[in-house]
């Protein structure tokens, strides 16, 4: 048995994403929206932006520090420092 506290694939509750994207996050610009239809691809990108920085709340995630834990790579980062200092700690 793996010692990652990852789910298995099958058990994985992907429920839990309904409606984030709806939700408004302070870190976005929650009054943005794609110019026209042909930009879907913008838009799909923008909704998985706020669904990830809800997850990273949801995780306990800060982001408070400085303009780098605005953004989403960084605010990701912290949880893996965090994950890697419970796991070797």
């Amino acid at each position: 048995m793996s010692e990652a506290p990852f789910p298995a694939r099958g058990e994985v509750d992907w429920s839990v994403m309904d409606g984030l994207a709806d939700q408004d996050h302070p870190l976005v610009n929650n009054s943005w929206s794609p110019p026209d239809p042909d930009t879907h691809y913008a838009a799909e990108m923008f909704c998985e932006i706020k669904i990830s920085h809800h997850l990273l709340d949801r995780a306990g995630v800060p982001h408070g520090y400085s303009m780098d834990t605005m953004s989403i790579d960084c605010r990701v980062l912290l949880l893996v420092q965090a994950y890697l200092k419970l796991r070797d700690g």
